[in-house]
């Protein structure tokens, strides 16, 4: 029986990873023109920085976030809250693959900081707000070794990515609000006005389930994707104030994790504050109320001094090297292809037909996990038509002409 955390990686594969990947090629040919967040130096130096995620706590203490006069970092979830509450935030992280061009347009946030995986749609409404980061996966670290640009190892989530980039950005002192990662007695998922904020959950012997989320299960379909599941298996973890055990599930599960494993990370140079109302402790993170620590009247937020990207140059020689890579995937795959049967020359190529594309070879993943049974010699074509393939689309995609 496959394990949560297998069938989470499988989802991933044939759902998302062909969007993602895609938008990433399509994001190279923004180098020159996008800023990058380890360029921007420490505009949040010596500050302490509130990061607002779109938990259910939030509606209980969102109005105390009227009285702080730290920079607030806020996730796309949480953007409409906060507008509603009259608070604008002075960076706004979005990282999904699905079109959330509307809620960028809605958020006067003055820096809107987005993984290079984001839907291109969300990529335009930024316009020139926007700072782009590369999260810290496998097939990002050659990419980010011929950019010379350090990825942000932020965890899988939005909200969890706006910590790392505080963090990479000068923060002296984190702290958390409506970052609940767990589900109240009551059913609710997220804040009312949050995208999925209709979203309520109840529980069975086994798993979550969800009801609601009318409109964002519309926004994934629209943006060729399935939504999340209905039904999820769960985990348990204690209240903030030890009280009671609370329902998670394990995307939620891992985010609690990375914040542990990085306030232990910076122990000692970093303050790490979680003021959410109600919802997951989280080890190392101090519980402290968000009314002990207002300071004053909200300041008007900013824009982040924000320098230009890449030297054309470098970026044509960036895309030039992924062009070549791929092109040299692509025939490789048509040469095993062309082959009527295993050849000395082929079987030699074979453990290294991918590792000289590893940006993008992964974008075949989609296909060759669900490969057709059978001979292993038909699954072989099926892998290499899928290698081909792709290989011709990045090529397309990284020159513009696709």
């Amino acid at each position: 029986m496959k394990t949560q955390e297998q069938r989470q990686a499988e989802a991933f594969t044939r759902v998302k990873s062909k969007h993602v990947i895609t938008y990433a090629h399509l994001a190279m040919r923004d180098l020159e023109t996008t800023a990058y967040a380890s360029k921007c130096g420490k505009p949040l130096d010596g500050r302490r920085v509130y990061v607002v995620g779109a938990g259910p706590s939030l509606a209980k203490n969102i109005d105390l976030l009227k009285g702080v006069s730290g920079p607030i970092m806020c996730v796309n979830a949480s953007a409409k809250p906060l507008a509603e509450a009259g608070i604008i935030p002075d960076v706004l992280v979005a990282r999904e693959s699905l079109d959330l061009s509307d809620q960028i347009e809605a958020c006067p946030a003055h820096t809107v900081a987005l993984d290079i995986s984001s839907h291109p749609a969300t990529w335009k409404a930024a316009g020139d707000r926007r700072v782009a980061f590369i999260p810290g996966y496998p097939r990002h670290m050659p990419l980010c070794q011929m950019l010379g640009e350090r990825p942000v190892f932020g965890g899988t989530a939005a909200a969890t990515s706006a910590v790392a980039l505080a963090l990479m950005w000068g923060a002296r002192s984190v702290v958390l609000v409506g970052f609940d990662l767990s589900i109240p007695p009551d059913g609710q998922v997220y804040h009312p006005s949050a995208p999925r904020g209709d979203l309520t959950a109840s529980f069975s012997k086994e798993a979550i389930n969800f009801e609601g989320n009318v409109e964002d299960d519309a926004r994934c379909h629209r943006s060729g994707q399935e939504p999340p599941p209905k039904t999820v298996g769960y985990t348990k973890c204690l209240a903030l104030d030890f009280s009671q055990e609370l329902y998670s599930q394990p995307v939620w599960n891992e985010q609690r994790e990375w914040l542990e494993t990085t306030a232990k990370r910076y122990v000692g140079s970093v303050e790490f504050v979680n003021a959410t109302h109600f919802g997951a402790g989280i080890v190392g993170w101090r519980n402290i109320p968000l009314g002990e620590l207002t300071e004053g009247e909200r300041k008007e937020p900013k824009a982040f001094h924000k320098p230009k990207g890449i030297d054309p140059e470098k970026a044509a020689q960036v895309r030039g090297v992924l062009c070549q890579q791929a092109a040299v995937l692509e025939t490789a795959a048509r040469e095993m292809l062309s082959s009527r049967g295993p050849s000395m020359k082929t079987l030699a190529a074979i453990p290294s037909l991918h590792l000289g594309a590893p940006f993008t070879a992964p974008l075949a993943a989609h296909r060759i996990i669900d490969a057709p049974p059978g001979p292993p010699l038909a699954r072989s074509r099926h892998v290499y038509e899928a290698f081909r393939d792709v290989a011709a689309a990045a090529q397309e995609l990284l020159a513009g002409t696709a």
